[in-house]
This record gives C-alpha cells, sequence and structure tokens, in this order.
C-alpha cells in the first residue's frame, strides 16, 4: 500500500508538472510568434517601402505614378506621397489616421480606431527635396498569415501533452498491476 501511495504522488507531481509545461509552452509560443511578426512587418515593410519609392518617377518635376501598378502589387498597404509640407500629393491613408509631418526613417506605429498600424517614410528617388512616400500597413492584417504557424503549433503542444499523459496513465496502470501481483504472492 505504501508503494501506491509514494507511486501515485509520483504521477501526481509529474501531472501537474506537464500542465505547468503546457502553459509554459504555450505561452513562450504565443511571445515567439508575436516576436517573429513585429519583425516580419519591420523588415517587409523596410524593403517593399524602399522598392515602391522606386516606382515613382519624376518627369521634369512632376511626380508620375502608376497607379495600377501599385494597386496590384502593394495591395495590403495605405500608399500616400506627402509634400514637404506635410500635405498629401498622392494616395490615402487609413481611417481616423492623422499624418504626422515627421518622416519615419524606421518603422513607427499609430493607432487609430483601435487598428494598430505600422508605417515607415522613404525618399523619392531623384526627388527627395520635393516630398517622400509613406506606407501604412496594419498588423492585425500581418497577424492573418501567422494563424496557421500559431494553430499547428499549439496543436503541437497539446498533441505532446495528450501523449505523455497517456503514457503515465499507462505507466501507472502497469505498476498497480505489478503491485498487485507481489501482493499475491
Amino acid at each position: 500500500m505504501k508503494n501506491q501511495s509514494v507511486m501515485t504522488y509520483i504521477m501526481t507531481i509529474w501531472f501537474i508538472s506537464e500542465i505547468i509545461m503546457f502553459f509554459i509552452m504555450t505561452w513562450f509560443i504565443h511571445l515567439y510568434i508575436t516576436q517573429s511578426v513585429e519583425l516580419d512587418i519591420r523588415s517587409s515593410l523596410t524593403q517593399q517601402v524602399t522598392s515602391l519609392s522606386e516606382n515613382i518617377v519624376n518627369d521634369n518635376g512632376i511626380l508620375s505614378v502608376n497607379e495600377s501598378r501599385i494597386k496590384k502589387k502593394y495591395s495590403d498597404m495605405y500608399i500616400v506621397i506627402i509634400d514637404d509640407k506635410g500635405d498629401i500629393i498622392w494616395g490615402s491613408v487609413p481611417d481616423g489616421v492623422q499624418i504626422d509631418k515627421k518622416r519615419a526613417f524606421a518603422p513607427a506605429n499609430v493607432i487609430a480606431e483601435n487598428i494598430s498600424y505600422y508605417y515607415i517614410d522613404r525618399d523619392i528617388k531623384h526627388i527627395s527635396d520635393k516630398g517622400f512616400v509613406r506606407a501604412y500597413v496594419s498588423k492585425n492584417d500581418i497577424l492573418k498569415s501567422y494563424i496557421p504557424v500559431k494553430a499547428l503549433s499549439f496543436g503541437g503542444v497539446t498533441v505532446v501533452f495528450v501523449i505523455l499523459t497517456v503514457a503515465m496513465l499507462h505507466a501507472l496502470k502497469r505498476f498497480r498491476t505489478c503491485t498487485n501481483r507481489l501482493k499475491t504472492f
């Protein structure tokens, strides 16, 4: 009987440890994915806006914007060209966003109508004295692309938890069977 209570104690500690590890692992997965999203937004936004600024052409002092190409290639972004006074020359901003006249050469964050947007500015090639291009991207739109990764990660942790629990219960059942056999001798 004493062996059985010791084994039950050990299994209880094991099960509690599994539960704690399950929550710690899901918390780390959440943190990791959140940080990945932040890095992804910053890196891809920087690359895309740099490429975008090269697609805007200065034709004898007049900006030339290929709207259909830009809208097709950058459909997930709000794009705006801002002059040196802070006025919009072309494009649109998300609803509720106030234009910050100060340039953001590193990705910056703004919240409008409870939606978080990242934005970055780049000079327009060959005409940096006349304005700059700014692109906004919604953090929620980027998070949507990470839903499958998050689901697989959380699913994997859950499968590991279930397998360990079944193994623990199987070990407990075998232990009880062995102790019952020993009692009969």
